[in-house]
């Protein structure tokens, strides 16, 4: 499992490289950090995780299943994008390292690239990522994994009131993974509403309840999902409270930057709407805390704290008399995160690569 270990430990030393002055030297060692996370996903051995074998059936069920089949989502609960993907490669020759490897590039170069981007600290960026998504995300559930990446440009796109290719990218998204549904109704509802004090308080009643009624089963009830998610039923969502609660620290943190700063952070209006998609991911998380299967919905929503929490870290730059206060604090964050992620190494989720 050291390798697991080391990975996480270059990627902390790597924020150093936040502070670096010279942008050709930082593109280049990001960008080759992030080509051997890409290079390690995609050629990993079958078995590493805990999806792979299945979805290594799946590769040659679907490269000999006819295309009707392939349309309607293969074993019935597999999107057809997934499938038609699957068959397409078998077309071309590939087998299923050939998939893994694609799967691993394309979440990946997104992923990343989108951090590059929008990120003022991207190695950092990266940090949270590998802390909270990268184990159980890129290596396991890999429609899920390149569904969430597309979910990153699709919200983007949408916030630049770029609708057409926003909508374009959700229907690819959803094509991969039906968790990118949770978009239909967050966005409409995040556009038209922005008091931020809603999306601070509406987690507290969404917590009671919550804990009171499981609604998963009512969704399954009235047919709001399919049957195949009956398995999880039984399956405990407290796992997810760690997150949430650290997702509601960030609202916390990002009000009294607010309030406290005279240029309002709110004013930068990507970052808030991050801060809202964090406000319903950590609502609907609390009132889905006995199902731990709706976790894929809230946790879609809670990744653009990947980009919201250094920018927090650089916005609390103002209340630095000394810089060196401020680097030690960041660092602290990095130091965090570095223990939270390697916490989820564990052979129940990874085995020894």
């Amino acid at each position: 499992m050291t390798i697991y270990y080391i990975i996480f430990l270059i990627a902390f030393f790597l924020c150093f490289f936040d502070f670096v002055p010279y942008k050709l030297l930082k593109t280049i060692v990001y960008f080759l950090f992030t080509g051997s996370l890409i290079y390690f996903v995609g050629n990993r051995p079958v078995g590493v995780d805990n999806d792979s074998p299945m979805y290594e059936r799946m590769f040659y069920a679907f490269s000999k299943a006819d295309y009707d089949e392939i349309i309607e989502g293969g074993a019935g609960f597999v999107e057809p994008g997934y499938t038609i993907l699957n068959k397409i490669l078998s077309i071309f020759g590939g087998d299923f390292s050939t998939l893994l490897i694609v799967m691993a590039f394309l979440t990946g170069f997104l992923n990343y690239y989108y951090f590059k981007k929008k990120s003022v600290y991207p190695f950092l960026s990266i940090l949270i990522y590998l802390s909270f998504f990268f184990l159980y995300r890129d290596f396991t559930q890999i429609r899920y994994a390149l569904c969430c990446t597309l979910s990153f440009w699709c919200v983007g796109y949408f916030i630049n009131k770029e609708y057409v290719k926003s909508i374009m990218l959700f229907v690819l998204a959803v094509s991969f993974h039906n968790s990118a549904f949770i978009l239909l109704p967050v966005l409409p509802f995040i556009n038209l509403i922005k008091n931020r004090y809603l999306y601070i308080l509406l987690p507290i009643p969404c917590f009671v309840l919550g804990y009171l009624i499981n609604f998963f089963p009512l969704l399954l009830k009235f047919g709001f999902t399919n049957d195949h998610m009956s398995i999880y039923l039984k399956e405990d969502g407290s796992g997810g409270l760690a997150v949430s609660l650290i997702g509601y620290f960030l609202l916390i943190i990002y009000i009294l930057i607010d309030y406290i700063s005279k240029e309002k952070v709110s004013g930068n209006k990507e970052m808030f709407f991050y801060f809202r998609m964090i406000g319903i991911s950590v609502a609907l998380n609390f009132l889905f805390i006995q199902s731990a299967i709706f976790q894929r919905f809230t946790l879609l929503l809670f990744q653009f704290s990947v980009l919201l929490i250094p920018y927090l870290v650089n916005q609390s730059l103002r209340f630095s008399r000394k810089k060196e206060i401020f680097f030690i604090f960041y660092f602290f964050l990095a130091i965090f995160f570095t223990w939270y992620g390697m916490r989820m190494i564990d052979e129940k989720l990874i085995r020894p690569y």
